[in-house]
């Protein structure tokens, strides 16, 4: 294989490896227990897919789940 080659398989691989961390993440948020989820819904956090932050709420001064 040349360079261009190998480059474009470790692009591939590193796409490949971030996928699979998302995946990994949304098949977390769907096997948490029905407390756990309406804790994080109630706390602003969506409940079918991965987000960074949370929305707004007022007590997030002082507590964040």
């Amino acid at each position: 294989m040349t360079d261009p080659d190998i480059t474009s398989l470790w692009i591939n691989y590193r796409e490949l490896e971030r996928r699979i961390r998302l995946l990994e993440d949304l098949v977390d948020v769907n096997d948490s227990p029905l407390w756990k989820r309406i804790l994080f819904v109630v706390d602003g956090w969506p409940l079918r897919r991965v987000v960074d932050k949370p929305r707004w709420r007022p007590w997030r001064r002082w507590w964040t789940s």
